[in-house]
């Protein structure tokens, strides 16, 4: 099925996400990337299975703040491997969310997880190489002050949203009713804005925990990867998050397919690659 398609020249790019889709966050991406036995370890589960793994912008948004370049080109190498089998994913839950409701109304036949947008980046940003698809030099911008300024504007914006949200919780009892006692989750093909009800509701109610900067980056590497992905590999603090939303789902009869998620606990990391072996 085709999920997207972005122009550039003459150069027509489609890309397709293939079961099973795996997403790794920043953490786990450059855990396995910067590990050689883990590293072919991924690369032969996603060929044996014909899966996908998916990346975002944001991936980019975070290489830029890493201070030694060899993370960045250990990643490349890991993605450059992979290549064809990776699927460009729109990663902001409220675009994503719009998308669907274009797609439900039946106004235009669209993927809400694809971004074509980050899918043009593939196309001819390596002016050192004649193939016009490349990873190749994608992460390695450690001295790109546009995407360091872009990343810390949106960190902001979502830290001040959600202290903003918190501030309402506190002060509003209607508020406070809606998000602690949710109505059932309706019957829909993907759940991004039922996960991200519930997400919300788990960080506004976890009054000991500061949401930080960091915090901003790694809910986006949630809601939409558990939405749409099979298998994600987050920290543990996000693991534990993402689980407790998937039970409160649960219980309140959702019936839209959510990702396993895994961390660095119980083997996680072996697990999530195991898992992308097997076919779905």
């Amino acid at each position: 099925m085709i999920e997207c398609s972005c122009k550039w020249d003459c150069i027509q790019v489609r890309q397709t996400a293939d079961r099973p889709i795996g997403y790794l966050d920043h953490w786990a991406l450059m855990t396995i990337a910067d590990h050689p036995e883990l590293r072919e370890k991924l690369v032969s589960a996603v060929r044996i299975s014909g899966g996908t793994l998916a990346i975002s912008w944001l991936h980019l948004s975070e290489f830029v703040n890493v201070n030694d370049v060899a993370h960045a080109q250990n990643a490349e190498e890991l993605l450059d491997q992979l290549f064809p089998q990776l699927f460009l994913l729109e990663i902001n839950p409220l675009v994503v969310q719009s998308k669907e409701d274009i797609l439900r109304r039946g106004e235009e036949i669209v993927a809400p997880h694809s971004d074509s947008a980050f899918l043009g980046a593939f196309l001819g940003h390596d002016d050192n190489s004649l193939d016009p698809l490349s990873v190749r030099n994608l992460f390695v911008i450690l001295n790109c002050d546009e995407m360091r300024a872009h990343g810390k504007k949106m960190r902001e914006e979502v830290v001040g949203r959600v202290n903003d949200l918190r501030a309402d919780y506190d002060s509003n009892d209607e508020f406070r009713k809606v998000v602690e006692n949710p109505g059932p989750a309706e019957e829909i093909v993907r759940g991004t804005r039922y996960l991200t009800r519930e997400i919300m509701s788990l960080i506004l109610k976890n009054r000991n925990r500061t949401f930080a900067s960091n915090d901003a980056m790694d809910l986006m590497h949630t809601i939409v990867p558990v939405a749409y992905c099979d298998h994600v590999l987050l920290d543990k603090h996000w693991e534990n998050v993402a689980n407790q939303a998937k039970r409160r789902l649960g219980v309140q009869g959702a019936s839209f397919p959510m990702a396993t998620v895994y961390s660095s606990k119980n083997n996680g990391v072996e697990q999530f690659i195991l898992e992308m072996e097997r076919s779905i």
